[in-house]
């Protein structure tokens, strides 16, 4: 049923990037950890059934804002996901989540490139078209080969203190420089910030845990030492914010969230940038959003800062909605910096389609934190208020979607 309600509203000759990707997708071979949810008609059918129960949700959520803001009737959004639904074959939480109502086309869902079938293989399948480094590819989920790769490329990335594996904590450097910085602990497989611990340095060999705990140095590394009994521990130099950012979160590293992709002559290019705040880090704001403001590739200048929580059409903010600190029209210092480290550590992670780089701005420079190989499209797209089929983005996509579908 999912390859019927899809490939109806795709069977024509020349589909837009988004379309295009979902039809690749169903193409794609079965993988090994279990089925597509095209595979047969129960998921296709399980999944309508979902689509149709976001959609109500939604909409009594929405609905009624969004005919107030921009006078569109109930009757006119509730047709307009269905067809999102039905002809698209599509998530409709885009119809808010992207504000597709403000823009609305019968093609627009087309343009749409969503995280679904990115994660789910499409990307991996892009990826497999570039050729590998000396017959493999780095695992950018393995922190410690991520920071040894950026070392011999010398690219600037979080100072690697320690190794922590079957409870016991090997330092890399003296003691003594241990003690001299913020502190940082990460497993060495993960994603993101999940099961990371950070602690301020307020004194010599005394620090300061998130949730208020002081600490000695000893006590710091016998954490690390002992979280690697379940799972191998990195330990971190943790970083600062550049005082032009820092007015932006208050325990939190800010993060430039910066995409990446191979152009038709081989070469990465940056075609979106955005900054990024995560609530979860903050300990004393008591929220779960991810907040996040585009950057103009250009000039540096941010705008108006969204959340990935609450998408009514008032749920955007030109100064930051916990600090107060102006977001819209704020120029990022040394935005060219972290442009360009982006597209350096592209070159050195060469067997990677596309890449979405987390790269901080300290009080140093931009520093490399992580690259994603198959960052979240969705978020993207809202923060820029734009299908990525109508951005440098899609034409890039669109290529190598091509390319992947003429070697079957």
């Amino acid at each position: 049923m999912y390859d019927a309600f899809v490939g109806a509203g795709e069977a024509h000759a020349s589909l837009s990037v988004g379309a295009a990707g979902r039809q690749a997708f169903i193409n794609l071979p079965a993988r090994p950890h279990g089925p597509r949810i095209a595979d047969g008609p129960f998921h296709g059918t399980m999944r309508a059934i979902a689509y149709l129960a976001v959609f109500a949700w939604l909409t009594a959520r929405y609905g009624r804002a969004v005919a107030q803001h921009h006078g569109i009737g109930l009757g006119t959004q509730i047709r307009q996901q269905l067809h999102l639904i039905f002809r698209d074959g599509i998530n409709p939480k885009i119809y808010y989540f992207l504000e597709l109502y403000r823009m609305w086309s019968a093609d627009i869902g087309q343009q749409c490139v969503m995280r679904y079938e990115i994660k789910r293989g499409l990307l991996r399948a892009l990826h497999r078209l570039r050729p590998k480094h000396n017959g493999r590819r780095v695992s950018l989920g393995n922190k410690l080969s991520y920071a040894d790769h950026c070392s011999r490329f010398g690219l600037p990335s979080p100072r690697l203190l320690g190794v922590g594996a079957n409870g016991s904590l090997s330092l890399r450097v003296p003691l003594q420089a241990v003690g001299q910085s913020d502190l940082f602990i990460k497993p060495e497989i993960s994603r993101g910030a999940r099961g990371a611990l950070w602690f301020k340095r307020i004194g010599a060999g005394q620090y300061r845990s998130i949730n208020g705990e002081v600490l000695s140095l000893e006590q710091v590394l016998k954490i690390a030492a002992q979280r690697s009994r379940r799972k191998n521990q990195l330990l971190q130099e943790a970083l600062t914010n550049h005082p032009g950012i820092a007015d932006f979160a208050e325990e939190s590293l800010i993060v430039f969230r910066v995409f990446t992709c191979i152009n038709q002559r081989g070469d990465p290019v940056v075609t979106h940038g955005m900054m990024r705040v995560l609530s979860k880090l903050e300990p004393r704001w008591h929220r779960g959003d991810e907040y996040a403001a585009a950057v103009d590739l250009a000039t540096g200048a941010l705008g108006s800062m969204c959340g990935d929580k609450s998408y009514g059409p008032a749920d955007w903010y030109d100064t930051h909605p916990v600090t107060g600190a102006q977001v819209r029209g704020r120029i990022i210092q040394d935005w060219a910096g972290i442009r360009d480290l982006a597209i350096a550590g592209h070159h050195a992670f060469i067997q990677r389609m596309l890449l979405g780089w987390d790269v901080a701005l300290t009080p140093n420079g931009p520093v490399l934190i992580e690259a994603n190989a198959y960052p979240d499209t969705e978020f993207l797209q809202r923060v820029h208020r734009q299908p990525i089929g109508e951005s440098k983005l899609g034409d890039l996509l669109a290529y190598h979607i091509a390319r992947l579908s003429a070697v079957g």
